[in-house]
C-alpha cells in the first residue's frame, strides 16, 4: 500500500510538470514568450551585452593602435623628408659658397697685373723647422721651380719642387725660405727669413732704420720672383741690442698657412706695383 501511494505522488508531480507549460502556452498572447524562457533570455541578454561591450572595446583599442601606427609612420616619413631637405639646403649652401669662391678667384686673376695659376692645397707639412704645402698643379700646368706663390691677401712662399701634376711649396716660415722685403712705412729694406711654424724674422736692417711694432712688411720686387708691394707679415716685436749691428725684428705672417685651401702661382712677373696700404 505504501509503495502504491508513493508512485501516485511521483505520477502527480510528473503530470504537473507537463501540464504547467501546456497551460502556460494556452495563456500566452501573440508575441509573448514562455515564462520558463525568461530567465534564460535575461542571462543570454547579459552575455550578449558583455560580448558587444568587449567587442566595442577591442575595436576601439585596435582603431587607436592603428591610428597611432599611422601617426608614427607619418612622423618617421616627415623626419626622413626633413633630413633630406636639410641635406639639400647644405648642398646648395656649399654650391653657393663654391660659386662665390670661384667668382672671387676669377675676379682676382682678371684684375691682377700678372699671369696666375690657381691651385688647391692638397697637403700641409708644418713642423718646428720645416714648413711646406703641396698643391694640385705641376709642370703640365705651367708651374716651375722658383715661382712665387701668393693668395689674394699676401705672399705664401715659392715653388721648391714641381712634378708633372703636383708641386711642393716652401712656405715663408720655413727656416730656408728668404724673401726680399721692405717696411711699408719707412721703406727700409731687409730679408724675410722663416723662423718657425707661425713666425719669421726681418734681417739685415741698419740700426738707424725706423721700424715700429705693427708695421707692415711687403715684397720689394727686387728678387724678380714676387710682385712688388705684396704684403708678407706684420712686425710683432723689435729688439735692439748694443752688441748687434742689426735689430732683431720678429714678424707675424699675414697668411695662416694651416688654413689655406687655395693659392695662386705667379707664372709671369710683371714688375708693377701691387702695393696697397694696410692699416
Amino acid at each position: 500500500m505504501n509503495f502504491f501511494r508513493f508512485d501516485l505522488k511521483k505520477l502527480f508531480i510528473f503530470a504537473l510538470l507537463i501540464l504547467l507549460p501546456v497551460f502556460s502556452l494556452s495563456l500566452l498572447k501573440p508575441g509573448d514568450r514562455l515564462w520558463i524562457f525568461r530567465p534564460l533570455g535575461s542571462v543570454t541578454g547579459f552575455v550578449q551585452s558583455l560580448f558587444v561591450s568587449f567587442s566595442k572595446t577591442i575595436q576601439d583599442t585596435t582603431g587607436k593602435y592603428l591610428y597611432l601606427v599611422d601617426i608614427n609612420k607619418e612622423i618617421a616619413d616627415l623626419k626622413s623628408e626633413n633630413a633630406k631637405l636639410k641635406a639639400e639646403v647644405m648642398r646648395f649652401t656649399e654650391i653657393e659658397k663654391e660659386n662665390t669662391r670661384l667668382n672671387t678667384i676669377l675676379q682676382f686673376t682678371q684684375d691682377a697685373d700678372m699671369k696666375l695659376i690657381s691651385a688647391q692645397v692638397i697637403g700641409i707639412d708644418i713642423f718646428a723647422e720645416r714648413a711646406s704645402i703641396r698643391i694640385n698643379r705641376g709642370t703640365r700646368d705651367g708651374v716651375e721651380k722658383g715661382q712665387a706663390v701668393i693668395t689674394k691677401e699676401a705672399a705664401v712662399g715659392y715653388i721648391l719642387e714641381a712634378s708633372e701634376t703636383t708641386s711642393l711649396i716652401l712656405v715663408l716660415t720655413d727656416r730656408y725660405a728668404v724673401i726680399d722685403a721692405i717696411i711699408q712705412n719707412s721703406r727700409a729694406r731687409g730679408i724675410v727669413e722663416g723662423s718657425g711654424p707661425d713666425s719669421c724674422l726681418l734681417k739685415y736692417l741698419q740700426r738707424s732704420d725706423e721700424v715700429q711694432i705693427g708695421d707692415v712688411v711687403v715684397t720689394s720686387g727686387l728678387d724678380n720672383i714676387f710682385p712688388k708691394g705684396l704684403p708678407i707679415a706684420r712686425v710683432k716685436n723689435v729688439s735692439r741690442r748694443k752688441s748687434e749691428i742689426s735689430p732683431t725684428i720678429e714678424l707675424m705672417p699675414m697668411v695662416d698657412v694651416s688654413r689655406l685651401d687655395e693659392v695662386f702661382v705667379v707664372h709671369t712677373v710683371i714688375n708693377a706695383t701691387t702695393e696697397a696700404s694696410i692699416q
